[in-house]
Order: structure tokens, then C-alpha cells, then sequence
């Protein structure tokens, strides 16, 4: 990253590279690859999995690729005297190494993914436009240093800011915008006007008015031995095999599971309690204590009387429920409880106990991936009914089955 900084810089400058002491950098990028290199194959070995490098996978081949662009070339490159002397190999060399880790981060944001999950994805222009922002704030962030700090013996200077220099005039409106620096931001700031104002006009209306997270309503799962989630009813469900479950952690431990249970029910379902699917929602409800068809509990009971109705005057909740631990449900001021969204709290159930099994149950090494619960397709058991239901014939969210009159003789 250095030796390639410097070679950018020396360019950009028209200064003379730094020819020797890149090539001296060269010597400890060859032990720093090197060392990096067998971190990783050690690692590899470790877990078992050194096979899977020529496995002839797309992850694999991925693999193989970013080995050799981020470290086995540049390392030939560098450990050898007569390229690691010559500029154009420092710019090769250098340049691979950088490019090396930004496509390490792609392999393991995305491309891997593809085979995981078989989705496939694109970034949009917005994306690109943003990411390129930011890398182009960096770099000014970085230039700006190098013109106003003592960062070379000798500072770089625009020639037209240098004494004796006659004035250039703008090409487009024949005009003197003033010395160097003040021209640079005149014609500078005028182009981020003129780009900020295209990129909001091409920009969606719906991603400009953003109105925070959707607020969902969740579904109960359906099924019994086992469970197929579906909460927010988008037909892409997880299958729970709950029977199995009880059965392997056993059949006195629901309260691992089901850790919260309403006054009056033996056990509460998920989707009781996490009623929203995105968004954490408030965990008391004054109704359910207040109306006559639910608690119908008197003001009184648990306001104090003579003052203000308020959650300041009211009882705490554990007074009446004191089989329940509160405090992991209360928000940042401890002031309200919560009940985390049906997706966090699914997700933090879950995947919690996942990451202990996954130690202790050899024949299940995927079991923390999202692709082992979330599919990215129907169930081959569901999609008949699926196929089904949006086929038949719907009138009024009533489906009518597909009925074969029998020809009448004589018509």
C-alpha cells in the first residue's frame, strides 16, 4: 500500500520515482506476504478444510485467484532483484497487492455468496456513485495533505501560482477566475453543484422520502411436529422441526425456547409477544390488563390514588409478576420494555444456540449458515400446494376448486 501510494503520488506530481526505496520496501512485502501466506494455509490445515482449495468449487477457484493476485505473483515479483529494481514491476507488483484485498472483500461479501445461496446481485448506480464518493473524498482528503504539509522537502506548487507567471484565462468563459486556489474552487464547487443536482434528479422518489422501517404484521407459524415460518406471509418459509427439537434438548425445557409465558396459557407462541416483524415494539399493552374481556384490573390497582395516572405512579411489573425477569427487555433509558422484532428475536434464539451446537455436532459443520435454515426456494413439499393456490381459480380471496362437468348426452 505504501510503495503504491508513493508511485501514485510521484505520478500525479511529475517528481521522479522513488525507485530504491520502493525496491528496499520490496524486500519486507516478500516476508509480510510470505507470513500472511502461511497464516492462512496453516489455518486452513487446521480446520480441515486445505482440500477445499482444489475442490474445483467456484469458491475454491475464487480462492485460488486471490492467492495469487494479492500474494503468490507479487512475491515473485518483489523476491526477485532484477524486476523488483525496475519501476514498471513496482507499479505491477504494488498494484496487485492493493487490488488483492479490495478483491478478498468482494469474495467475501458476494461472490462467494453466489453459490451458497444461488441469488444472484448487482450494485446499483447509486451504489457505485456513493462508493466512488467516498474513495474520491479519501483521495482529495490525501492530496490535500500532501499540498499543505510538510510531507516532501521540496512542497509542490501549481506553476501558475509561481511569481512572474502571466494569467491563464478559462477556456469556457474567456475569464481570469483569480490565482490557483481560488479558481479551483469556483470551477470545483460549480461541478459538485451541477453533480449533486443531476444525481438527485435522477434519484427515485421513494429512495429520497425514506419512512423508516416497514411496520409488518406477523403471522403464526403454521404446522405442529414441524413448524413452517412464514411470518410476514412472503411464501418463503424455514422449516422448524420442532418435534425434533423437544426430543434432542427434552420435553421439561420449553422454556428455553418459549422463555416468556402470558397470564393464563401454558405457553406462549412467538408471534404473540414479537407482533412486528422489523420493528421492536412496546411490550406492556394497557388494554390486555384493563378490559373486561381480558385482566380487568381496576385503576386503582395498580395506580396510586390521588395521583396523576402515569408509569411514574403506576406499580412496577414485577410486583405482580415476579416469575418474570424484566430487565433484559427494557430500552436504553430503562424506562419502557420491549419486545425485539419477530426477525431479532427469531435470529438471536436461533443462531445462539447454533453457534454452541455447531461445536459439538460433527455432522452438521453448516449449521450457523443462513442457507441452512433460509432456502432459497420453495420446499419441494410446498410447491404443489403453492402452485396450487395461485393457479386455481379466486374469486373474492375464496378458492374454487377446478370442477369437470361430465357432458350431458345430447348436447
Amino acid at each position: 500500500m505504501v510503495a503504491f501510494e508513493s508511485l501514485v503520488s510521484h505520478w500525479l506530481y511529475r517528481r521522479a520515482p522513488e525507485t530504491n526505496l520502493i525496491a528496499k520496501l520490496g524486500k519486507a512485502v516478500v516476508w509480510v506476504l510470505a507470513i500472511s501466506f502461511f497464516v492462512k494455509m496453516t489455518d486452513l490445515s487446521i480446520t480441515g478444510k486445505i482440500g477445499l482449495i482444489f475442490s474445483g468449487t467456484w469458491e475454491g477457484n475464487l480462492f485460488l485467484i486471490e492467492i495469487l493476485i494479492s500474494t503468490l505473483i507479487p512475491m515473485m515479483i518483489f523476491a526477485a532483484p532484477r524486476l523488483r529494481d525496475k519501476h514498471r514491476y513496482q507499479w505491477i507488483g504494488s498494484f496487485m497487492v492493493v487490488f488483492g484485498m479490495v478483491f478478498n472483500r468482494i469474495n467475501v461479501g458476494g461472490l462467494t455468496m453466489l453459490g451458497a445461496t444461488g441469488d444472484s446481485y448487482s450494485p446499483s448506480w447509486m451504489e457505485i456513485t456513493v462508493t466512488l464518493g467516498v474513495i474520491s473524498a479519501a483521495a482529495l482528503v490525501f492530496l490535500f495533505v500532501i499540498e499543505h504539509f510538510h510531507v516532501w522537502e521540496i512542497q509542490p506548487k501549481d506553476p501558475q501560482s509561481l511569481p512572474g507567471i502571466p494569467p491563464s484565462f478559462d477556456y469556457s468563459s474567456r475569464v481570469w477566475l483569480g490565482n490557483p486556489d481560488i479558481a479551483s474552487l469556483t470551477k470545483y464547487s460549480l461541478a459538485f453543484v451541477i453533480s449533486f443536482a443531476i444525481g438527485m434528479a435522477l434519484m427515485p422518489e421513494q429512495k429520497i422520502l425514506g419512512k423508516g422501517i416497514d411496520d409488518v404484521k406477523v403471522y403464526r407459524a403454521s404446522g405442529k411436529d414441524t413448524l413452517l415460518i412464514n411470518g410476514n406471509r412472503d411464501n418463503y418459509f424455514v422449516e422448524f422441526p420442532h418435534k425434533a427439537h423437544i426430543k434432542r434438548i427434552g420435553e421439561d425445557q420449553c422454556n428455553k425456547c418459549h422463555h416468556l409465558t402470558l397470564p393464563g396459557y401454558q405457553e406462549n407462541s412467538c408471534w404473540e409477544c414479537h407482533i412486528s416483524m422489523y420493528k421492536a415494539t412496546a411490550f406492556f399493552r394497557h388494554d390486555t390488563h384493563t378490559l373486561n374481556s381480558n385482566a380487568h384490573i381496576k385503576c386503582d390497582d395498580c395506580h396510586t390514588p390521588g395521583n396523576d395516572r402515569s408509569a411514574e405512579t403506576a406499580k412496577k411489573c414485577i410486583d405482580c409478576h415476579p416469575q418474570y425477569d424484566f430487565s433484559k427487555f427494557q430500552n436504553a433509558s430503562g424506562k419502557k420494555f420491549f419486545a425485539l422484532s419477530y426477525t431479532d428475536a427469531m435470529h438471536k434464539l436461533c443462531v445462539s444456540c447454533h453457534v454452541i451446537k455447531v461445536t459439538e455436532l460433527k455432522d452438521k459443520p453448516n449449521l450457523v449458515q443462513c442457507s441452512t435454515c433460509h432456502k432459497t426456494g420453495y420446499t419441494k413439499k410446498l410447491e404443489a400446494n403453492i402452485s396450487w393456490e395461485i393457479s386455481s381459480p379466486h374469486f373474492n380471496h375464496v378458492i374454487l376448486p377446478e370442477v369437470k362437468l361430465a357432458k350431458v348426452k345430447g348436447e
